[in-house]
């Protein structure tokens, strides 16, 4: 991720993100092996400033990650939407969705293999994934 930032001439200490679903797995509440953990600390280590969402989730829960809440309602942007966790409620977040929340180069990293890379690039999206 942060190698996506150096492409995009972007400082990873300028930047945010933000994490779609902090969850173990989809569709459960379960945090307890969830590798966004590690995630959350290398973005920081790097002074990233990270925002997340996860509908599954309660404030409690929530804030053990030691992130920022972010509402789907906002119009906040970022400089990279990391797609974590599959979460049923996720699956109406179309790219153009995605797209507005993104600053001038969309870059997408899509861990869970859920969006089109083919698509993802021609909306003009820098596309990544596992």
């Amino acid at each position: 991720i942060v190698a996506g930032f150096n492409d995009l001439d972007k400082v990873p200490k300028r930047c945010n993100a933000l994490i779609l679903g902090l969850t173990f797995k989809e569709n459960i509440n379960d945090t307890r092996n969830s590798k966004v953990k590690n995630l959350i600390k290398n973005l920081k280590d790097f002074k990233v400033d990270v925002y997340a969402n996860d509908p599954m989730l309660t404030k409690e829960q929530f804030s053990q990650f030691d992130v920022k809440q972010f509402d789907l309602k906002s119009d906040e942007k970022f400089d990279v939407i990391l797609f974590a966790t599959a979460h049923s409620k996720f699956k109406e977040l179309s790219l153009e969705k995605l797209k507005a929340y993104a600053k001038d180069t969309p870059y997408l990293f899509d861990i869970r293999n859920f969006y089109d890379p083919v698509k993802a690039r021609e909306l003009g999206f820098r596309y990544e994934c596992l």
